[in-house]
């Protein structure tokens, strides 16, 4: 008897998984977008309730309260919306690819703590 074909079933699952596999590996994956706000919905734009990092998951509607815990689970491609407020944190971007947007540049403020120490001496 002819056993040509022994091997054959053998070479359709190995082809069915490279293909399963390239399918699978050539989908983009969905950036994710989380946000920021602090302790006041007063001016915000992004946000509907005050953050908190305990509670929240970083979303629209439960917001982290600082960008150190948003930058904790975000991943390159993701994007960081930072609400109105006043952020006394010291953050480290440590990836590529990362947005980290504010509501304003009036209104998302920064502000390291020592900071002013910092710029004080730089202007004598």
């Amino acid at each position: 008897m002819y056993s040509g074909y022994s091997n054959y079933p053998k070479f359709i699952i190995i082809f069915l998984l490279i293909i399963f596999l390239s399918v699978i590996y050539s989908i983009p994956v969905r950036a994710a977008v989380w946000y920021v706000n602090d302790t006041s919905v007063a001016g915000d734009v992004y946000t509907s309730d005050t953050g908190n990092d305990t509670t929240g998951y970083g979303s629209d509607t439960k917001p982290y309260r600082t960008i150190t815990k948003s930058l904790q689970v975000a991943s390159a491609g993701d994007t960081i919306y930072v609400d109105a407020g006043m952020y006394s944190e010291t953050d480290v971007i440590d990836m590529n690819n990362l947005s980290l947007i504010g509501a304003d540049s009036s209104l998302t403020i920064i502000d390291p703590p020592g900071d002013w120490m910092s710029i004080e001496k730089l202007c004598k």
